[in-house]
């Protein structure tokens, strides 16, 4: 059995991101970007009016002169050769500038319409006292100048960085390829939800829970297949369903039971990164890796509290690194405990809490369970409290450590 820290660490030296490939812009917002990205030309790319008025030479800028209007420049568009000639020469002019058109050379404020007063035949006086140099212009390259690093292989394109992307003049982009997940839910004893169960039957709570995560997390998930506690019959859907998907997340049949087959299914063909990891709820977790064929699988435990925080702890971790992300860390929060928690054993817990933002902190309120198959302990639960391995007793009042069921990929 080996630590959380330990399990993560394997992923990251012996988990490979998947193959590049080129995708539009438009539909790769969630995408790993696969290289640096840097802007090719200055941002602004001129001096830019950021409001409706009246450029000017401020050098020359007296409020009691009437300034004759030698033209008009729009967005997109530049003053002629012959005005600028003219406005570059002796007595006050002005041109009438709209909110981001080009400021002519020789220009070097913007004088707002509210500021102004026009007169008769093409003329305009202006209100304002002192003017300021390159009052409402951003200049050109200042917000971003040319070859800057905008954005990091291993980064996330969200819909934030998408106007910087686009104004880089990325119209196709390289990113890392989303896995391709299947999964494949073992168990003698399910039936469909919609079954009232008869017997030591159980309803198939794991094959829904996993379809709404992968959603959840907009993972391309290909096949869900439910199998019986047969070896044979586990080897030939392990084999279907490996055939198109990057990964395989199955559920139930990792323990040491009689029953439990996939760990030495497992060791057949692919290497066995790690199994049992020091978690609860948890702990016969497994991870195998064929390197030849690029496919990997995740043996989940089959009851739910199990499955789902497992999911968590190392399933995401582990798409994440498909998937190109730089951290593949799940993000940590940090919370003031209400009720005091005492660790059993040496494993890092994970326990069901309530967690409310109050008075400017969060406040995590633990739901212990009874079984790993105590569904009913997270109603009314946002994410996980994290007991970790450093202390035995969790006080209320203390400072710890959670994370939500709402975290992103």
């Amino acid at each position: 059995m080996i630590s959380l820290n330990t399990a993560i660490n394997i992923i990251k030296k012996r988990v490979s991101p998947l193959s590049v490939v080129w995708k539009d812009i438009d539909l790769a917002e969630g995408d790993i970007a696969a290289l640096d990205i840097r802007i090719d030309i200055d941002l602004p790319p001129f001096n830019r009016a950021v409001m409706d008025g009246f450029a000017i030479n401020r050098a020359s800028y007296n409020r009691k002169r009437v300034y004759t209007i030698i033209g008009e420049i729009r967005a997109g568009a530049e003053p002629g050769p012959a005005n600028r000639k003219q406005a570059l020469g002796s007595g006050f002019y002005a041109f009438r500038i709209m909110t981001g058109a080009k400021v002519p050379d020789g220009f070097n404020a913007v004088i707002p319409i509210e500021e102004s007063k026009e007169g008769e035949n093409n003329t305009v006086q202006f209100r304002m006292g002192m003017v300021p140099s390159s009052l409402n212009i951003a200049l050109k390259g200042s917000d971003c100048k040319k070859g800057r690093l905008i954005m990091c292989g291993g980064d996330r394109i969200v819909s934030a960085n998408l106007p910087a992307l686009l104004s880089s003049g990325m119209k196709r982009v390289k990113v890392f390829k989303r896995p391709d997940v299947s999964l494949l839910i073992t168990g003698n004893e399910l039936v469909e939800i919609d079954v009232k169960p008869k017997g030591m039957q159980r309803r198939n709570v794991n094959k829904h829970i996993l379809k709404t995560l992968c959603l959840k997390h907009n993972i391309n998930l290909k096949r869900v297949l439910t199998v019986g506690d047969n070896k044979r019959s586990i080897r030939e859907k392990i084999r279907e369903l490996t055939d198109s998907c990057d990964l395989l997340i199955s559920t139930g049949a990792v323990s040491m039971g009689k029953y439990d087959h996939i760990p030495e299914i497992i060791r057949e063909g692919y290497d066995l990164l790690f199994h049992k990891v020091a978690q609860r709820p948890g702990k016969p977790v497994l991870l195998g890796q064929n390197k030849r064929r690029k496919k990997y699988i995740l043996g989940l435990p089959g009851n739910p509290l199990s499955m789902l925080s497992s999911f968590y702890s190392i399933g995401l971790p582990l798409i994440r690194r498909l998937s190109g992300f730089s951290d593949i860390n799940n993000r940590v929060y940090k919370g003031i405990l209400t009720k005091s928690y005492k660790r059993e054993d040496e494993r890092i817990h994970f326990v069901p809490a309530g967690i409310i933002f109050h008075e400017s902190v969060f406040k995590v309120h633990p739901k212990p369970f009874h079984t790993s198959g105590d569904v009913i302990s997270l109603i009314g639960t946002d994410g996980w409290f994290i007991a970790d391995r450093e202390r035995v007793k969790f006080n209320k009042g203390d400072k710890v450590s959670f994370f939500t069921f709402n975290m992103q990929l």
